[in-house]
């Protein structure tokens, strides 16, 4: 057998009613952190234009996936799985819910759908043991993920399912990691392809297109792997079940930067809350963090995007300018002469000596030199939001309903009417208030 033969089974089986209950939970969380992080991503200056000209090529699940999955990755406030490093919620969301909508699907079968996809996907990114070099992962292995929840909601057996793995993996991005750094936001394409693909490819299946059977471990894990581990693509799985739930693993982000310097945003922000410092009070800074955060820093950011990649400059416009998860980062913020300064007198390196806690962790030491004398310092290897730093299910809706802004109460009830049993139709209403 295949790994996506074994992969398959597992997803065909996959029903609501025999899901635990902290599954069942974690899914609702995951899908409206999505679905807010979207709302969220397409209200933004910088990315309603190309929203506008991408629904002008028509309606449909196809076009919806697209817009909704490059909104997610606008704020760098998407979900992450640690351990494959990449956002598969962000990919199988945008997919699911524009085919959920299309078809009237119920809160039972949409979620269901998402558990098959995220289940899979996050086995195929564990296993790629990292990306190549140069590879961004956004649009990569959760793409895969898109489309086993699409061709689950479809109504696909275990065959096609297994087929809309390898056709997925046939056909998925293989993205520049440089662009969001550089400020590009191009990169916005990324996820929103990814989701579009995945749901064209499982079409394409159910229409009656094909895949070669072993492409996932053939084809892609090999050329998109790091240190690609075929045995991985099948673990957690017995007798055609998840043994374990990946998807427990979550992380769900709070700070609006890029995964790898959160823990660095979590420290100061932590200093502001037990010390009251401003950026007024800082006289210098130095932040030590391990290789591959390093890599993803944009040490001179152009635009709102980089800048949430630039260790410094969010350090500064934090101290500065106070700034919110759901905040836009305007070219006055970022050319604003105190937070330039500020940006120029902290230090980031790479400490070798944090290597050893990633991927297990996203380590970093801040230190801050105040005007006074005093030396701030303090280690961090677990963010905020993630399993082994977690927010509880109260916190995860304040983050949600800060995203969604004056249209929260009547996006929460709507949400929560849909996860009792209700229509998807008011959901989706509800959330077009955002082209308002």
């Amino acid at each position: 057998m295949t790994a996506s033969d074994i992969l398959s089974t597992a997803a065909a089986a996959t029903r609501w009613p025999t899901l635990p209950d902290a599954v069942k939970a974690q899914i609702a969380d995951l899908f409206l952190d999505t679905l807010a992080v979207t709302y969220a991503g397409t209200r933004h200056p910088s990315f309603q234009p190309w929203a506008t000209a991408s629904a002008a090529l028509g309606k449909g699940p196809l076009v919806d996936a697209l817009i909704e999955g490059g909104a997610t990755t606008v704020h760098q406030l998407q979900d992450i799985y640690r351990l494959g490093r990449g956002h598969p919620a962000s990919h199988i969301v945008p997919a699911v819910f524009a085919l959920g909508v299309q078809r009237n699907a119920t809160a039972a079968d949409l979620f269901a759908a998402f558990a098959a996809g995220y289940e899979c996907a996050a086995r195929i990114g564990a296993a790629l043991g990292g990306l190549q070099d140069l590879l961004h992962d956004a649009g990569t292995w959760a793409t895969i993920g898109a489309a086993v929840s699409a061709a689950h909601l479809l109504g696909a057996d275990q065959t096609q399912i297994a087929q809309s793995i390898d056709g997925a993996a046939a056909v998925t991005l293989f993205p520049y990691r440089a662009t969001p750094m550089a400020g590009a936001t191009i990169h916005h394409l990324y996820i929103g392809l990814g989701a579009a693909i995945g749901l064209a490819a499982a079409q394409s299946v159910m229409a009656g297109l094909t895949a070669i059977p072993g492409t996932l471990e053939d084809f892609f894990g090999p050329r998109a792997g790091f240190a690609f581990s075929p045995a991985k693509l099948t673990a957690g799985i017995s007798n055609g079940t998840w043994a374990q739930y990946e998807m427990l693993n979550a992380h769900i982000k709070v700070r609006p930067v890029c995964a790898h310097i959160a823990t660095v945003m979590d420290t100061v922000t932590d200093f502001v809350a037990r010390h009251g410092i401003t950026g007024a009070d800082v006289a210098e800074g130095d932040v030590g963090i391990y290789a591959t955060a390093l890599q993803y820093h944009s040490a001179v950011p152009a635009g709102d995007l980089a800048a949430r990649f630039s260790i410094d400059t969010m350090i500064a416009l934090m101290l500065i300018k106070g700034i919110t998860l759901e905040q836009d980062i305007s070219p006055a913020d970022l050319n604003d002469p105190n937070v330039r300064d500020l940006a120029r007198r902290i230090l980031v390196h790479h400490d070798p000596a944090l290597d050893a806690d990633y991927p297990a962790g996203r380590p970093s030491i801040v230190t801050l030199t105040l005007k006074d004398g005093r030396v701030l310092t303090q280690r961090a290897t677990y963010p905020k939001g993630d399993v082994t730093n977690p927010i509880d299910r109260s916190e995860r809706r304040a983050k949600a309903g800060a995203l969604f802004g004056a249209n929260a109460a009547a996006i929460l009830f709507a949400f929560d009417t849909f996860v009792a049993g209700g229509a998807i139709a008011p959901l989706a209403e509800a959330l077009r208030s955002q082209h308002a």
